[in-house]
């Protein structure tokens, strides 16, 4: 009697013991998850301190290149403000990124493919080894950028902004005699209304 009585209270406990672990565990792998969305909003924001500090948590955390999620692949980052920010190795595949400032950023080796960098600001930007195969850079600020070995195959360019210190994939710095079909040629690029501004 008192022995089966024991092992009853013992399974019992054993079996709110386990369920409140689980609880636990589940309620850490939501938060876990809020957190990581969280980070996210805040890549996204005008903010500059705000936008850096959630791209360098990422970053510590290996939430950026070396987290399955990669967490800014599709991520929503239009006119944030990442200037400076280190977006090397970064997946940014399918993310929004119009407007957004990423002037004097480091995307060397970034994954920028089938991207909207529409209006974008990538003036001083290194884009070393970058994939922009595909990506939209209508009005987008290429001044003074490092494009050496991006793909640039089929990006589409209208009124981007090149100047004299921009560096094309071939390690050749641009100059106004270049046309469009030059750089159509070289570079795989397809033209929308294309004018250079050279400033």
């Amino acid at each position: 009697g008192d022995n089966g009585y024991a092992v009853n209270i013992y399974t019992e406990i054993l079996s709110i013991g386990v369920t409140v672990g689980l609880l636990n565990y589940l309620a850490e792998r939501r938060s876990l998850r809020e957190y990581k969305e969280q980070l996210v909003r805040n890549a996204g924001s005008r903010a500059h301190d705000t936008a850096l500090s959630a791209i360098d948590e990422m970053r510590k955390r290996g939430w950026l290149i070396n987290d399955e999620e990669q967490l800014l692949k599709g991520a929503t980052l239009s006119k944030a403000n990442l200037s400076g920010a280190n977006l090397s190795e970064v997946d940014l595949s399918g993310a929004s990124l119009y407007e957004i400032d990423l002037s004097n950023a480091d995307l060397s080796q970034a994954n920028l493919s089938g991207v909207d960098l529409g209006v974008a600001n990538l003036s001083g930007a290194s884009l070393f080894g970058a994939n922009l195969n595909n990506a939209r850079l209508l009005g987008t600020d290429l001044s003074s950028a490092i494009l050496v070995s991006v793909d640039l195959s089929d990006a589409m360019l209208g009124d981007t902004e090149f100047n004299e210190e921009t560096m094309l994939p071939d390690g050749i710095y641009w100059s106004p005699e270049l046309t469009t079909f030059d750089l159509s040629e070289r570079f795989g690029v397809i033209f929308d209304d294309f004018s250079i501004a050279d400033e």
